[in-house]
């Protein structure tokens, strides 16, 4: 009986010891949460002719174990000032707290770390027992990201439109942030969870946190920040009918449409992108429409690639939407007598593409006018000339 015993003992002891000295697996990654900042791993690093290094860096949200990571904070703003890095699980070891460009060198767990603000108009020491030091609230979005930049906000919103295509803004890319109270907050659906065939973004759903969003339907909306941390999340819905397949085709008030983009990059639509690709017979005024609806699903109209044009058509007027990528070439359409253009972003290049083998809008009726935002007038007729887009005697206005 004793002998067994001194066995089993014996075979504990060596579980434990092997236990003990397995090594982590260098194989997974673990998750790596930073709440007011990025976390950072530099991914090359090349030495300029005149000595100076240039580094490239990328934002992870997970690393293997022994990876050297490096933290950075937000930037300092109107109501809050940068303090210190304080690590709430994990156990890592940063290289300086107070730096907010600290590193650690990843462990073989999660680990979470969040910066430490004051209000910008303190300017006592920190420490952990003052007052004055803020933590700020977290705003967490599961499903999409969050900035507090109204500039950044705006300024994506008014180049993309509705077509939200994060990837191509430089929109802070988080989804939680240390917020203070009062702050105003955007918030976005993201690229990823944009929806898929079958599902289709339906609100955001306030998980925890008494704040009120603006328009809670809108992929891209806003709300003011409360006294308490706020969780927010990405509600879906299950698709009338799927999604139709890249190059597919459907009529809608008597023109076809064809499928250019199923779930595009342009991540705040219902459906897909589509090109009016046919028109009925007879048509005289053409209005594209910014959006056509095929069984349940909405589609983004963003261009006009016709398959068929004869210049004899009856065509007299087209209006293209506000938001819209690509025009058509309609050289030659003697009985076109107006064009409007509602889009007030459009750029030289939009009208340089509108000269490719010819001016889109030459050789039209004699009488022809322009049309275009007032507030665009003088910059767009001198685009719409400088690239021949129309004839020198055509006239240019606005409404």
């Amino acid at each position: 009986m004793k002998i067994k015993r001194i066995v089993s003992v014996l075979m504990a002891l060596a579980i434990c010891l092997r236990l003990y000295i397995m090594p982590v697996d260098d194989t997974k990654s673990y998750s790596i949460s930073v709440i007011g900042g990025s976390a950072l791993i530099r991914v090359s690093s090349t030495t300029n002719e005149d000595g100076s290094e240039s580094e490239t860096w990328i934002g992870i949200n997970s690393a293997k174990a022994g990876t050297t990571i490096s933290l950075s904070a937000d930037e300092e703003t109107k109501h809050n000032v940068f303090v210190k890095w304080k690590v709430v699980s994990g156990g890592v070891t940063l290289s300086d707290e107070t730096d907010p460009d600290a590193t650690f060198v990843m462990p073989g767990n999660n680990v979470k770390i969040k910066a430490v603000y004051k209000a910008a108009a303190d300017t006592e020491d920190s420490n952990e027992d003052n007052t004055n030091v803020q933590d700020g609230n977290e705003v967490n979005i599961s499903g999409g990201y969050v900035t507090t930049d109204k500039d950044d906000f705006s300024t994506y919103l008014n180049e993309c439109g509705p077509m939200k295509d994060y990837s191509y803004y430089a929109w802070e890319k988080r989804s939680s942030k240390m917020v203070s109270s009062g702050e105003k907050v955007y918030i976005q659906i993201n690229k990823e969870r944009a929806g898929t065939k079958k599902t289709v973004f339906s609100k955001w759903e306030v998980v925890s946190g008494n704040v009120t969003i603006e328009d809670p339907s809108n992929p891209s909306t806003s709300f003011v920040m409360g006294a308490e941390d706020v969780k927010i999340k990405a509600v879906y819905k299950k698709r009338k009918s799927p999604l139709l397949e890249e190059g597919k085709q459907f009529k809608y008030k008597g023109n076809t449409y064809e499928v250019i983009s199923e779930i595009d990059e342009a991540i705040g639509m219902n459906g897909g992108r589509v090109e009016l690709h046919y028109l009925k017979d007879g048509v005289k005024k053409l209005v594209i429409p910014q959006e056509v609806k095929y069984k349940g699903n909405t589609y983004w109209v963003t261009g006009v690639g016709l398959g068929i044009k004869d210049p004899h058509w009856p065509l007299e007027e087209i209006v293209y939407p506000k938001y819209f990528f690509y025009y058509e070439d309609f050289n030659g359409f003697k009985n076109i007598k107006k064009v409007t253009f509602k889009s007030p972003d459009l750029k030289a290049r939009d009208f340089d593409l509108m000269n490719q083998g010819g001016g889109y809008y030459t050789n039209i009726n004699k009488k022809a006018v322009i049309y275009v935002p007032k507030a665009n007038l003088k910059e767009y007729e001198k685009y719409l000339r400088k690239y021949k887009v129309i004839d020198k005697t055509t006239k240019v206005k606005g409404f």
